[in-house]
C-alpha cells in the first residue's frame, strides 16, 4: 500500500491565501493495483495548480515533478497526466466551487463519491459538478443518497458496500 501526499507541497503559496479550503491534504492511496485520490475541500484553483505540477514528467526532459516546465497547454491533453484514479473523493461535497471539469476529466474515475450531508444549506452537490461527473461516464454515489460508504479491495477485485442508519 502507498499513500502518496499530492497537495500542497511545503513551499506552496497557497499557505498565504485565505482560503483554508485549498490547504486540504490531497492523497493518492494506492493499493491492489487501484487508486483511490482524496481531495479534502480543494477548490478551482488548488486543482489547477494541481493538473499543473502533476503533468506526465515522460512528456519532458526531466523525471522531476519539480522541475516540469509548464506552458499555456498544460490542461489540453488530459491524458499526459500522472492523477488518474479508479475512485475520486469529490473536493469540496460536489459544490460549483469545486467543479473543475478539467481536472475531474484528467483523473478519469470509474466512481466519484461525493460525501455531503442530506438537506444540506448549501444545496450541495451543485448540478453542474453531477453533470461533469457524467460527461466523464462516472459512476456517482452519494452519502445523502445511500448513507456510509465502505470499499472493500481484496486481490485487486472491488466492492462498494452503502449502508444508510436512518429513515426520512
Amino acid at each position: 500500500m502507498n499513500l502518496i501526499p499530492i497537495w500542497p507541497e511545503p513551499d506552496d503559496l497557497i499557505y498565504l491565501k485565505e482560503n483554508i479550503n485549498n490547504q486540504s491534504l490531497v492523497l493518492l492511496l494506492e493499493y491492489e493495483n487501484k487508486k483511490i485520490l482524496f481531495t479534502g475541500d480543494i477548490e478551482i484553483q488548488a486543482q489547477r495548480e494541481i493538473l499543473s505540477s502533476l503533468k506526465n514528467p515522460s512528456m519532458n526532459k526531466s523525471n522531476s515533478l519539480k522541475d516540469i516546465s509548464i506552458n499555456n497547454d498544460v490542461y489540453n491533453d488530459i491524458n499526459n497526466y500522472l492523477i488518474k484514479a479508479d475512485i475520486l473523493k469529490v473536493p469540496h461535497q460536489g459544490s460549483k466551487d469545486a467543479n473543475f471539469y478539467q481536472f475531474l476529466r484528467a483523473v478519469s474515475p470509474k466512481i466519484a463519491i461525493i460525501s455531503v450531508g442530506l438537506n444540506n444549506k448549501y444545496d450541495h452537490p451543485s448540478e453542474e459538478t453531477i453533470n461533469s461527473l457524467k460527461k466523464i461516464n462516472s459512476n456517482i454515489l452519494r452519502t445523502d443518497k445511500l448513507g456510509d460508504i465502505d470499499i472493500i479491495v481484496e486481490n485487486e477485485n472491488w466492492k462498494i458496500l452503502t449502508e444508510r442508519y436512518y429513515n426520512y
